[in-house]
């Protein structure tokens, strides 16, 4: 009888894993994108855009061969600022690619849409008609924050790899993970408190090493191969999890109850549901991602 429910809840975890993942993946912009966000200290007086010169002519939607009728993204800034943009970067070697940010009220810069990889912050004011540029800098993770001095010349950075929100989306995810794991852990009858100990310990783990991976992988480089950095990451980083866990549950939690097949079976599929109902979610809840 039990196994009959076993087959049974594996059947249903799995046609709920499909549908969701069906649903993500027509859905091709709901997952999680990499950031560049820049706190712009000592911005002077007035009026003041701000944007990210590329080292490459293109990235994602943007690009430095189109015109500002038709430039992807918002129209934040008149043609005349555009333009100021543009002929600037005429004189550098990197390229204006349409993104621009008006920055006088907010103070920040947030480029959460394929931001560039290599990149110089440039500040036009137009009250002056004068610009502020920083050297060459590039992302450092998935989500790169920095803070901007723009009193010196030329403008300056600093960056930071945890903060609270960053934290706080962690303890999210690993909540959220393991409340998922859990409730499989259920479907297998993996109900000792011994048993539950291993998984959520085995969680914690693999989640501190999963997210320090992904945070760092843009400075991995793959996008140098032509691939999408990110999601080329996450896929190898799920399948390294899923080895290590199920190579730790063969090991701990093998019993008369549950064969290696078994447990085997069990880090797939709590894996699966995990990663299916979290890119489902990022679409809901995307400060935890």
């Amino acid at each position: 009888m039990k196994r009959r429910i076993l087959s049974l809840s594996t059947w249903i975890l799995l046609t709920l894993a499909v549908l969701l993942g069906t649903v993500t993946a027509a859905k091709a912009d709901t997952g999680p994108k990499p950031s560049v966000t820049v706190t712009l200290e000592n911005l002077p007086e007035g009026t003041a855009y701000a944007t990210l010169l590329s080292k490459t002519r293109s990235t994602g939607p943007y690009s430095a061969d189109v015109s500002y009728e038709d430039h992807f993204g918002s129209k934040d800034a008149s043609q005349e600022i555009w333009e100021a943009f543009d002929s600037y970067a005429q004189q550098d070697d990197y390229y204006f690619i349409g993104f621009v940010q008006n920055v006088t009220v907010s103070g920040t810069l947030s480029w959460t849409y394929y931001p560039p990889q290599d990149f110089k912050l440039l500040i036009y004011l137009p009250e002056s008609n004068s610009f502020l540029i920083s050297e060459a800098e590039s992302r450092y993770a998935f989500d790169s924050l920095y803070t901007a001095d723009c009193s010196l010349n030329p403008i300056t950075f600093r960056s930071s790899l945890f903060t609270l929100s960053r934290l706080t989306g962690f303890a999210g995810r690993l909540l959220f993970t393991l409340a998922i794991e859990l409730f499989v852990a259920l479907l297998f009858n993996l109900r000792e408190k011994e048993q539950k100990k291993v998984i959520i310990l085995m969680n914690l783990a693999t989640q501190i090493v999963l997210n320090l991976i992904l945070m760092k992988g843009p400075s991995l480089n793959f996008h140098r191969l032509g691939l999408n950095s990110w999601s080329f990451l996450f896929i190898l980083c799920e399948i390294g999890v899923f080895a290590a866990e199920a190579f730790v549950y063969t090991k701990k939690l093998e019993d008369v109850y549950h064969s290696k097949k078994q447990l085997i079976l069990y880090a797939f599929l709590a894996n699966l549901a995990s990663m299916v109902f979290g890119l489902f979610f990022n679409s809901l809840f995307p400060s935890l991602y």
